[in-house]
């Protein structure tokens, strides 16, 4: 369970845990080297920003619109912690 927010520039093993969730669901950190799948890191970057944003465009309805959003933020905040968390305890 995700439970805190993770921006650019957060350390931890929750971030680690939030990159295997998108590389696992369809939502790339990177094809190859440092956060691509089985090489995750605890650093929060540019790349894991950009999977976020992209997971969070493909669940506008979920995420960006009841947050009165058009586009993604990047930013792993409460909308998409809770649709992960959903998403990770159903499977």
């Amino acid at each position: 369970m995700f439970k805190r927010q993770l921006q650019l520039g957060s350390i931890g093993s929750d971030v680690t845990a939030l990159q295997q969730f998108l590389n696992s669901h369809g939502f790339l950190v990177a094809k190859a080297g440092a956060g691509s799948p089985g090489r995750e890191t605890t650093l929060y970057g540019a790349l894991t920003a950009a999977a976020v944003t992209r997971f969070q465009e493909a669940n506008v309805g979920v995420i960006l619109t009841p947050n009165g959003l058009k586009k993604g933020t990047g930013i792993f905040g409460p909308a998409s912690r809770q649709l992960v968390n959903q998403l990770s305890v159903s499977r």
